[in-house]
């Protein structure tokens, strides 16, 4: 199945969280392991624009990995469970998809490296306002169009 490329579109709203087409091609379910690498270069995009997307186009990659031929959405849940060490942070992950036929139950999701998932999406932090890096759950979802939806939830 031949995937069109979507256009490069980033909105980010720091206090409610980001959403935009990552500009990458979805890959097919269940392909191998992602490699460090190549994504389509929107033009004009900012420094910060390019790292966002090649960061979401390989936690992409890899969820593809796990996903059955007929997923329809699919989505990566973190949650803060506070401060481990000094200066460090517990955070949770959990991995889900939906598909084509069933789009109420979601279903677990084995990725390719869930911990390199995790990592990759904590590392968006940097692009982050610093007063904004402490959220409390972040929810990284995909549809199979290549869009995706990042979202945190901060503390009152």
């Amino acid at each position: 199945m031949l995937l069109r490329l979507l256009a490069v579109g980033i909105v980010l709203s720091i206090a409610s969280g980001a959403a935009a087409q990552t500009g990458i091609r979805v890959p097919k379910a269940g392909a191998s392991a992602p490699a460090a690498g190549a994504m389509a270069k929107p033009p004009a995009a900012s420094a910060q624009e390019v790292e966002r997307n090649r960061t979401i186009d390989r936690i992409l990659k890899c969820l593809a990995f796990g996903l059955p031929q007929d997923w329809w959405r699919a989505w990566v849940e973190f949650a803060d469970h506070g401060q481990a060490l000094w200066n460090e942070r517990s955070i949770e992950g959990r991995f889900f998809y939906l598909t084509d036929t069933d789009r109420i139950t979601p279903r677990d999701l084995k990725a390719c490296n869930a911990r390199e998932v995790g990592e990759l999406t904590y590392s968006l932090n940097r692009l982050l306002d610093p007063d904004k890096r402490r959220w409390r759950t972040a929810r990284l979802e995909f549809d199979r169009e290549g869009n995706f939806n990042l979202t945190y939830e901060y503390d009152k």
